[in-house]
């Protein structure tokens, strides 16, 4: 591909590179989901709580 991508040149030699790439993807969009629906949870119930007393 002419767009550079790092992945791409440590892994060039595998038959399963898109499927590698797919997983690697999936788990940073999932950390990014986690992250996000944690820190919204966290500050929802941190300010229920702070309201309550």
């Amino acid at each position: 591909s002419p767009t550079f991508d790092p992945t791409q040149l440590a892994s060039s030699n595998q038959v399963h590179h898109p499927v590698t790439k797919d997983v690697i993807g999936g788990i940073a969009i999932g950390a990014l989901f986690g992250i996000g629906i944690g820190a919204f949870f966290g500050f929802g119930n941190g300010y229920s709580v702070s309201k309550g007393k």
